[in-house]
């Protein structure tokens, strides 16, 4: 059971292996107009975008069918929507330096289709102390940067230094930088039920936006909402009391005892858009919403309008303002801002979970549901803790030579609060309990959907053991959790 605001809310929990092995990245979880879920991931394997229907609300039995393969990375950073029709899902991914989406036009994704809507291949073969790395991933637009061990002095024959900021940390172990359009993506509809994916182009550290004019992007346009250079990544996008999207996302700023390119030292921003489909680019307006190392990580926008697409809210489920709830990396906390006014330019910032600095609280993910007259606030994320000991190896000749170790203790992370409406995602503490725990990578990449008096839960337990048979012990997960 869990207890809310000293009540106990009795629950009947079922955890399932969806599949074992090197997969279950990034999931995504929907509930489509049969009322059972489908889940969407990355197969580091089969190099996939993975997509699993199950058949019944339990996930007992369940089919499974690659919507994309070939091309190492396919299928990371994706993110799942229901079509509005609430049969048909579309899923925005990264590919071989590619934005891409695959869309299903069923339950089961048996009809199916893909297609590439930006493509920015380039390979930056890195030189690390005048060694030189060899690659062949990309044959176009190459571009070689110089830089010591430290990377403390870079030089670039690229024109602009802010290009190579944000991405100094996606170089391969081969020393090649495997980089293009449609990392981070994020997906939501606009207005008039059109596709609208926000994504990072890490060659140009851009933030970028594709605007579909049609339900299934035929027809689309693609815009430069930040063109600063250092862009980060960590989209998410949503729309504010005025119908109009923003999109929230991380920057990476100059702090000059620090190493350029460190990933993570950033600030959340959010972008406004002056129209339904983020056409009018010029003049936009940019609200910093918090800052400092790490902030605005794994940002996850909720609108007042958000519904499971089939299934519209009842008008007692709605929000008043949007939030974004985020991960604060200096403190360890996940935090909440909600947003105060049509245009979200002011917010009510609210720590939900504080971990301490020492913790890794983080993907952060939330859904609403109506529970015993209340609209609940449930919320999920991945918690490591570092646990420090020390091993006593003192002979009887009284000669010291102990051992400092440490291990990590994982959880996947659920919890629960009741919304105010009042300017605060929470009227009160909310209370978190794992649902699932173990070693290292325990509860990432959660994702959370409530519907119809259960909240399900997807994430991965990221093992990086082998059992005897060397056999991944990674793991796809799901829970099903159920309300009286």
């Amino acid at each position: 059971f869990f207890m809310i605001d000293g009540y106990e809310i009795k629950q009947n929990v079922t955890i399932l292996t969806l599949k074992r092995g090197d997969t279950g990245r990034y999931t995504n979880v929907v509930i489509g107009s049969d009322g059972f879920p489908s889940i969407s991931f990355y197969d580091e394997v089969e190099q996939s975008l993975q997509y699993i229907h199950c058949e019944d609300v339990y996930c007992s039995n369940r089919t499974q069918v690659a919507l994309d393969y070939g091309s190492p990375g396919t299928g990371i950073y994706d993110k799942m929507k229901l079509l509005p029709d609430g049969v048909g899902r579309m899923v925005s991914y990264y590919s071989d330096g590619s934005l891409k989406i695959a869309q299903c036009f069923d339950n089961t994704c048996s009809n199916r289709t893909k297609k590439t809507l930006d493509s920015n291949q380039t390979m930056i073969i890195i030189q690390t102390d005048g060694y030189s790395a060899t690659s062949s991933v990309y044959t176009t637009n190459t571009t070689t940067i110089t830089y010591n061990s430290n990377m403390t002095e870079i030089a670039s024959n690229i024109e602009k230094t802010n290009d190579i900021i944000p991405v100094i940390n996606d170089i391969n172990e081969n020393n090649v930088l495997q980089n293009g359009a449609g990392k981070y993506s994020s997906l939501y509809y606009s207005i008039d039920d059109f596709p609208l994916i926000a994504y990072v182009d890490k060659v140009h550290g851009y933030l970028k936006i594709v605007s579909c004019h049609d339900l299934y992007c035929n027809d689309y346009s693609i815009n430069v909402l930040d063109d600063s250079g250092k862009v980060q990544g960590y989209t998410s996008i949503g729309r504010s009391n005025n119908g109009y999207p923003f999109i929230s996302y991380q920057k990476h700023f100059e702090v000059s005892n620090i190493t350029h390119g460190s990933e993570g030292y950033g600030n959340m921003h959010i972008v406004h858009c002056k129209d339904d489909h983020c056409l009018d680019t010029s003049d936009l307006n940019y609200t910093k919403v918090d800052f400092g190392v790490n902030s605005g990580k794994y940002s996850y926008i909720v609108s007042p309008i958000t519904y499971t697409r089939s299934i519209e809210l009842d008008q007692s489920l709605k929000l008043e303002y949007p939030y974004i709830l985020y991960y604060k990396g200096e403190s360890g906390d996940i935090r909440a801002a909600q947003c105060l006014d049509d245009n979200c330019y002011t917010f009510n910032i609210q720590t939900i979970a504080n971990a301490g600095p020492s913790v890794s609280a983080v993907y952060p993910t939330s859904s609403f549901q109506m529970i015993e007259d209340e609209l609940t606030f449930h919320f999920g994320y991945y918690n490591q803790t570092t646990i420090h000991y020390t091993i006593d190896l003192d002979d009887d000749a009284g000669n010291e030579d102990d051992i400092e170790s440490y291990f990590y203790k994982c959880a996947m992370m659920l919890g629960s609060c009741t919304h105010s409406r009042n300017g605060f995602v929470c009227d009160s503490n909310p209370i978190v309990e794992p649902i699932d725990f173990g070693p290292y990578g325990f509860g990432r990449d959660s994702c959370i959907v409530d519907y119809d008096n259960k909240t399900y839960v997807t994430w991965l337990n990221y093992n990086v053991n082998h059992d005897i048979n060397n056999v991944s012990l990674k793991q796809l997960m799901m829970a099903i959790i159920e309300y009286d």
